[in-house]
C-alpha cells in the first residue's frame, strides 16, 4: 500500500485504538484506562467468582499483550509464552498505580508507532487490529468483574 492509500485505514485504526483505551466522548463506551481509574487495588484483586480472573490479572494480561504486539511491530519474532501473566491476580496500591501507569505509557507508544510507521504490510496491520479487538474484549470482561466485585454482598 502507498502511504496515501494507507492514511484512511490508519486513521480508522488509530481512532479505534483510542476508543478501546480511552473510550468515547459519549457514555456508551468507557475505555480501558478510564475503567481502571474507577477501580481500587482492593477491587482489582477480587475475583467475581471462585476461580475467576481478577481485574488486576486482566490488566496485567493486556499489558503483556501490548508489549508483545509492540515488539512484533518492531520486527521481533519468536514464540511467546502466554499464560504466566495471569498469575498476578493481586496488587497493592503501589503495584496497581504502576500497572495503570505502564498501560497508559504502552498505549501512547503504540499510538505513536501507529502514527509514525511508514511501511505497513498485512502482518503489521493485523497486529494493530488484533490488539484493538483484544483490548476491547478485556474492557468488557473487566467491566463485568467490576460490577460483580462492587455489588453489595447479599
Amino acid at each position: 500500500m502507498t502511504r496515501s492509500a494507507e492514511a484512511p485505514v490508519l486513521n480508522v485504526l488509530a481512532d479505534n485504538l483510542r476508543v478501546a483505551l480511552e473510550g468515547t466522548d459519549h457514555d456508551w463506551y468507557v475505555g480501558l484506562l478510564t475503567t481502571l481509574t474507577e477501580v481500587s487495588a482492593e477491587q482489582a484483586s477480587r475475583a467475581s467468582r471462585a476461580g475467576g480472573s481478577t481485574i488486576a490479572a486482566h490488566a496485567n494480561h493486556v499489558r503483556f499483550a501490548l508489549r508483545i504486539m509492540l515488539g512484533r511491530l518492531h520486527g521481533e519474532r519468536g514464540p511467546v509464552e502466554w499464560g504466566p501473566e495471569w498469575e498476578r491476580s493481586r496488587v497493592d496500591d503501589a503495584e496497581w498505580d504502576a500497572l495503570r501507569t505502564e498501560l497508559g505509557e504502552l498505549y501512547q507508544e503504540f499510538a505513536g508507532l501507529l502514527r509514525s510507521r511508514t511501511v505497513w504490510d498485512e502482518q503489521a496491520l493485523g497486529v494493530v487490529m488484533t490488539q484493538i479487538a483484544h483490548t476491547a474484549y478485556h474492557v468488557g470482561a473487566i467491566r463485568q468483574v467490576k460490577l460483580a466485585v462492587s455489588a453489595p454482598s447479599a
